[in-house]
């Protein structure tokens, strides 16, 4: 790996990012960005600072025999993974969000179609839950039911205003997903989820500078493993005793050469070992165990596909979705599992773009755009039921909000023809009546004039005289005429048409 290889590697990640602002789809809303900005901290910011300050220490535990060979050989299979989530990304999701997207405004029978839907939601997803908390193994299709909670608890909060108490049940879905095995990438889902739904109740791509310098730094204290808590803990022992001795504080070099975000590293290990030293790739066999935790015993399912820890200390270190796709079939692998991935997300931005003013719709979207950093930082292909989960939490409101609109639509015409049924019913019994003729127009159509409200004098008397100008006496017959013994109906005075 040289200087020149790092040069070429951040200039792919700018001429991706200028392509992406063109098309108008460097946001927030926008999978393609986020799978970039992945790329630039771990594929980019970490083989540069592993080329400057010398961070060797996790590449040399790895393998036996580090050689540079297959850290410059990760450098372009990271590359080619960025292009091929971004071009698969950019071609399913053509359309992007007009610049006035934004919620629609809710009638009855959306608030009630939401709330139903989280009822219906609630089962499942504290089934998930439940299975999540229990020490006997279980397949994660089952436990990550309570993803369909994310979806719900958003659409409940949207529905209520976003008042405080509103997100009561989405701070409890968060908690119980941390509980389950989620840990701070559950955190970080169920934050990034919530931005995106008040970005969007706001009618705003951006959110503000202040707030894009706080996530900053709070991203910069977790790639320095700082604690908060070890901090403040120590800044009171060092208050209370000055003079005390307290651990070693590891230097910046020591923070920054961790595993945690060694996906860089852990990427070039799986370079070298597969399939040169395993023999085969796994051909995504690896996505098949939460399957075969279903149809067989889940103790068995956990079962690795390839034992890289037979060639090498890969135990601990983060497999991102680009080293997923080279241990299933190396460069054909990467392009396939990447592209893929970039395509279903795609799928779900262009889904937004075209109702983005849907409320289901657009919870649907926040959730699965919160929970793919996670799947692509581990590797993982759970993205793909917990999209169908989300779906399906979409798909049923969207269903009972249509039906409850018929359902309001059926009474609104029940109650125009009953009222249609008694006018023609006071219109027929008025052209029945011998004084018909008497009667006002108001009288025959069944118009009360006691519910309308009394007008001023001066009013009264210019309506009066308009009525006196509008309907002049009729002439009287001549003496010669013979009596009529019904007056006739006014209707019959101009004839049949």
């Amino acid at each position: 790996m040289t200087t020149t290889d790092l040069i070429l590697q951040w200039g792919l990640a700018a001429l991706v990012a200028l392509v992406l602002r063109a098309r108008g789809q460097l946001t927030l809303f926008a999978p393609a960005a986020l799978h970039l900005v992945f790329h630039v901290v771990v594929f980019c910011l970490r083989p540069t600072l592993v080329q400057l300050l010398g961070l060797h220490a996790t590449w040399e535990a790895i393998l036996p025999t580090p050689e540079p060979g297959p850290l410059r050989t990760a450098l372009w299979v990271s590359s080619a993974g960025l292009v091929a989530f971004t071009v698969a990304c950019l071609v399913t999701g053509r359309r992007t969000p007009p610049d006035d997207f934004g919620p629609a405004e809710l009638d009855a029978g959306d608030e009630r179609a939401i709330f139903v839907t989280a009822a219906i939601a609630a089962v499942p997803g504290l089934t998930g839950i439940a299975l999540g908390l229990t020490t006997s193994p279980h397949s994660g299709y089952a436990i990550d039911l309570q993803v369909m909670l994310l979806p719900a608890t958003l659409l409940v909060a949207l529905a209520t205003g976003w008042r405080w108490w509103s997100l009561l049940p989405f701070l409890a879905a968060a908690a119980a997903r941390t509980w389950t095995g989620g840990g701070a990438s559950a955190v970080f889902t169920a934050g990034f989820a919530l931005l995106l739904a008040w970005l969007w109740t706001h009618r705003r791509r951006q959110p503000s500078a202040v707030f894009l310098l706080a996530a900053g730094a709070i991203g910069l204290a977790a790639l320095l493993g700082l604690d908060p808590r070890t901090a403040v803990a120590e800044w009171i022992v060092g208050r209370e005793a000055p003079g005390a001795a307290g651990p070693a504080t590891p230097g910046l070099t020591a923070r920054l050469d961790r595993p945690g975000w060694a996906h860089f590293e852990t990427l070039a290990g799986i370079v070298a070992v597969v399939p040169e030293k395993t023999g085969e790739f796994t051909h995504g066999r690896q996505h098949l165990a939460p399957l075969r935790a279903v149809v067989s015993d889940p103790r068995t399912a956990s079962e690795p596909v390839i034992e890289l820890g037979r060639h090498g200390r890969f135990r601990g270190l983060p497999v991102a979705l680009v080293s997923d796709g080279w241990m299933s079939g190396g460069w054909a692998g990467v392009a396939l599992t990447l592209g893929l991935a970039g395509a279903l997300l795609g799928l779900a931005s262009g889904l937004f773009a075209r109702r983005h003013d849907d409320p289901a719709t657009a919870c649907f979207f926040f959730s699965v755009l919160a929970l793919a950093p996670a799947c692509i930082a581990a590797g993982s292909s759970a993205l793909v039921h917990q999209t169908l989960y989300a779906a399906a939490v979409m798909e049923t409101c969207r269903f009972l909000s249509r039906r409850f609109r018929r359902v309001a639509a059926a009474a609104e015409e029940r109650i125009r023809l009953r009222e249609e049924r008694q006018r023609r019913r006071l219109l027929g019994t008025a052209l029945l009546n011998p004084n018909a003729a008497e009667l006002t127009p108001d009288a025959i159509a069944g118009v009360d004039r006691s519910e309308v409200p009394d007008l001023e004098p001066h009013e009264s008397a210019a309506a009066a005289e308009a009525d006196s100008v509008a309907e002049a006496p009729a002439p009287e017959p001549a003496p010669d005429a013979p009596p009529a013994s019904r007056p006739r109906a006014r209707w019959h005075e101009n004839g049949p048409g």
